[in-house]
């Protein structure tokens, strides 16, 4: 049975191509994640659970490397296809790591 504890303030660093980066929070609460995935359902369609990544990043994202747009969450939709699926994807594996360990 795991001991009490709390989520940290600590940061991620996600480093990306040509020394960009971004820093994602390292743990969420239940609270924030579960309003993520209010209504996602397996069967969601693609537009669903493209929402539902924004969301996502919007509550994980806290800074990056471009000086020239701000780490705002109007920006975080801004971001280009790939950027977000990558970091999607880190999320999810840092937010969910018995879905890793169980898919390993």
């Amino acid at each position: 049975m795991p001991k009490l504890s709390f989520i940290s303030d600590e940061l991620i660093r996600i480093e990306l191509d040509e020394g960009t980066w971004v820093d994602i929070r390292r743990e969420m609460s239940y609270e924030e994640y579960a309003s993520i995935l209010e209504g996602y359902k397996d069967d969601s369609d693609k537009s669903e659970k493209a929402k539902i990544g924004i969301r996502l990043l919007e509550k994980a994202v806290v800074a990056w490397s471009d000086p020239e747009h701000a780490c705002v969450p109007e920006n975080i939709g801004k971001l280009s296809i790939p950027v977000i699926n990558i970091l999607a994807s880190k999320i999810m594996e840092l937010y969910n790591p018995e879905k890793k360990s169980s898919q390993s």
